[in-house]
């Protein structure tokens, strides 16, 4: 099925074979065809990031505003 030119043998120190074939994908005998099994895996997983992210950057927020109030009780009035 395979030319010679698209077909190369290796062979290990142990002598094991392998084989490795190069077909463009224009003459693969098959018709491939990508499908998504689980569609709202994506928003699932991007939802989950991006409630992460609201929880990080409001407590970075309630940090800060942490920070401010304390160098303002210390700072001499």
């Amino acid at each position: 099925m395979l030319s010679k030119e698209q077909v190369a043998v290796y062979h290990d120190a142990a002598g094991k074979v392998e084989y490795r074939a190069t077909v463009p994908l224009k003459e693969f005998p098959y018709d491939l065809q990508l499908e998504q099994r689980h569609r709202f895996d994506l928003l699932w997983v991007g939802s989950v990031n991006l409630i992460l992210l609201v929880a990080i950057l409001y407590s970075h927020w309630q940090e800060l505003r942490l920070k401010r109030r304390q160098v303002q009780q210390e700072a001499p009035t």
